[in-house]
């Protein structure tokens, strides 16, 4: 995993009940992620009951397989506008980066 502050990293999404984007307060929140190799948007949501990742190809609903998504972290120094915190304590809130 690339811990440059400078660049974006890809870090594999956790499996099972650990993976952020199945936990409920993180729904409908939306996040970058390389699936097999391409770059798209992904997010969690209820599908036939259950929890699970989801995104769009030409205007239909595809569920990808958990072991192949894998969450891409922005650039500290690039991002800018609102962040959504998917891990630790404050799991879901909004925040925003201080520009130095």
């Amino acid at each position: 995993m690339n811990t440059s502050l400078s660049g974006a990293s890809v870090a594999p999404a956790p499996t099972g009940p650990q993976c952020a984007l199945l936990d409920a307060r993180l729904d409908g929140i939306k996040v970058t992620a390389t699936i097999n190799g391409r770059r798209t948007t992904v997010w969690g949501t209820l599908v036939g009951g259950e929890r699970k990742i989801v995104y769009l190809v030409k205007k239909a609903i595809h569920v990808p397989n958990p072991e192949h998504v894998m969450i891409v972290h922005p650039g500290l120094l690039r991002a800018k506008g609102p962040w959504v915190v998917i891990c630790g304590e404050h799991l879901g809130t909004v925040v925003s980066r201080i520009g130095w």
